[in-house]
């Protein structure tokens, strides 16, 4: 689904087309003369222009470049960057544009610390950096990260992969008909559909308002849970060793591990029988200490009696339906942006 509105969720994309053609036939003879790359190489294999620019930030100090062509390349960031997507978020409704990165900064996102808790800060400035809000306010930082939802981010992930790629780094999986693996070559706008963003913001109050509650053991315990942004998830990132993120994303395909993420959502714990209930609402002080130290028992039973998909209905669905190379089964794979993508495709 490209450049339209779904009907049912609101949600506009109208991604700027800018007309790079010609800058891109230019750049590429100006690439092949500069580094003296055959025709016939190039006729097998045509990169893209965010590919050449890649390539060359990469093996700049391999040849004897002058100082020329090393602001042609500068300039072809800054033609690069020109790419805007424009989209509606699904929480805060609030309709903004993304701009592209640049082969710098895609540069600088390779070389940051490989610890998963400075990467969700890098990814973070990123998309602070190139997100315009349409009523011409511009929020601090620090406000920007206590006003984005988990459905917000992966929609602005999305704006900001499509402004930046024309072509998306190969994936391989494994086919679940014949068991083969087999790469699944995509664009931007392949991993958007009719049910992608199916849902928007819809309840009587703001997302920060929103709370449901939802007992186990009969009731003795009580949660309150909210929809969390992402300066509640840095906040549980930074408390945990990067050793542990890293099993995560291994074990579970996600940073955050299945009880993290209860309490990423978790707003008040209520334990006790009416009249004599402990509160519980210090994220710091009491909550997190708090689950942290259940026994497994009583950890399997939160975990096995809490249902959190209701938050799920708003997060945008995001997915490739290739078929597979060896069998041609249509696989339908589900796609983690900012994990599949800008973690793992980097290197980092």
């Amino acid at each position: 689904m490209q450049n339209q509105q779904d009907t049912n969720s609101g949600i506009h994309m109208d991604p700027a087309n800018v007309d790079i053609s010609h800058v891109q036939r230019e750049s590429e003879a100006f690439l092949r003369a500069a580094q003296g790359i055959p025709e016939e190489v190039l006729q097998r294999e045509q990169p893209s222009i965010e590919e050449s620019i890649k390539s060359n930030l990469n093996q700049r100090s391999s040849f004897n470049l002058g100082p020329k062509y090393l602001e042609a390349l500068t300039q072809l960031d800054s033609i690069n960057n020109t790419k805007a997507i424009s989209i509606q978020l699904p929480m805060s409704l609030r309709k903004v544009e993304i701009t592209s990165i640049t082969g710098a900064e895609e540069q600088a996102l390779k070389s940051v610390s490989v610890s998963p808790d400075s990467f969700l800060k890098k990814v973070n400035e990123l998309l602070y950096n190139h997100t315009n809000f349409e009523d011409g306010s511009k929020p601090t930082f620090n406000e920007f990260l206590g006003e984005v939802y988990p459905p917000d981010k992966a929609t602005m992930l999305w704006g900001l992969l499509n402004a930046s790629y024309v072509v998306l780094p190969e994936l391989e999986r494994e086919c679940t008909s014949c068991g083969q693996k087999y790469i699944i070559q995509s664009v931007p706008n392949d991993l958007v559909h009719e049910d992608t963003f199916k849902n928007v913001w819809d309840q009587s109050v703001s997302p920060s308002e929103y709370t449901i509650r939802q007992e186990t053991f009969g009731g003795l315990i009580k949660f309150d849970f909210g929809i969390p942004t992402e300066k509640d998830r840095l906040l549980i990132t930074s408390m945990l060793n990067p050793e542990s993120l890293k099993n995560n994303i291994s074990k579970e395909g996600s940073i955050l591990s299945t009880l993290d993420v209860l309490t990423f959502f978790t707003k008040r714990i209520i334990v006790g029988d009416p009249g004599e209930e402990t509160i519980l609402t210090d994220l710091f002080q009491d909550i997190i200490p708090f689950l942290r130290n259940l026994s497994p028992k009583v950890a399997d039973g939160i975990r096995s009696g809490i249902d959190l998909t209701v938050f799920d209905a708003y997060m945008p669905k995001f997915y490739t339906e290739k078929p597979c190379a060896h069998c041609g089964d249509m696989q339908k794979v589900e796609v983690d942006i900012e994990l599949v993508y800008f973690r793992k495709s980097l290197a980092i």
